[in-house]
């Protein structure tokens, strides 16, 4: 799968939300968030630097589900 960048996101979510398409929308958007989650959280080499790191994977992926949920609803 090909890495897209933040302004092909941006142009891609502004393209279905001034369509209509908040279903689209909210996917682009829950698609950017898991792109800068993989960013953001890579593993680390040490043997006990991985676990803040799943601490807030943990708790950054209910919020950005509730953020998206928020987000369609609008």
């Amino acid at each position: 799968m090909q890495q897209r960048t933040p302004e092909e996101y941006k142009k891609a979510y502004e393209r279905h939300r001034k369509a209509g398409n908040k279903d689209n929308a909210a996917r682009v958007a829950q698609l950017y968030s898991q792109h800068l989650a993989q960013q953001k959280f890579q593993a680390k080499d040490g043997a006990f630097e991985g676990y803040g790191d799943a601490f807030m994977r943990g708790i950054n992926q209910p919020i950005e589900n509730m953020c998206v949920t928020a987000e369609a609803l609008v």
